[in-house]
């Protein structure tokens, strides 16, 4: 009888108490985009940066795709704050080039990148004008 009335209150206990939750769907991965979903009335800052949450509870962010430190996510909810860390895993680029190519072209091309060569910043204004001419 008197476990039958324990459970009873454990049940009651547990559902009385809304517990402020927050999902994910997505990796956390460089370059990435989450989506994240939580309480409507809650507050949600991805670093310093307070992210807007839709009327449903939903809300978007994207990792950097340089981002090296981890992530860290505050929810405030009624005063409240909880952090989140999430750990950034390290995405592998895959690099791909292109041989073949006329000279005329290749002075023309647009590289991005890590590994770009290091040029003044006259030198970049100048190539960025002749494209601008030919568009």
């Amino acid at each position: 009888m008197d476990s039958k009335i324990i459970k009873y209150i454990l049940i009651i206990f547990l559902f009385s108490f809304k517990v402020s939750a927050v999902e994910f769907k997505g990796k956390f991965i460089q370059g990435h985009f989450i989506i994240g979903k939580t309480d409507p009335n809650s507050k949600v800052k991805i670093g310093k940066r307070e992210v807007k949450i839709s009327k449903d509870g939903y809300f978007v962010f994207g990792i950097g795709r340089d981002r090296k430190y981890d992530l860290v996510i505050t929810l405030e909810k009624n005063g409240i704050k909880k952090k989140i860390t999430k750990r950034i895993q390290k995405r592998k680029y895959n690099i791909q080039r292109i041989d073949g190519l006329e000279e005329k072209r290749r002075k023309n091309l647009i590289i991005y990148g890590d590994n770009l060569p290091k040029i003044n910043q006259k030198e970049i204004s100048m190539k960025l004008i002749k494209i601008k001419k030919k568009i």
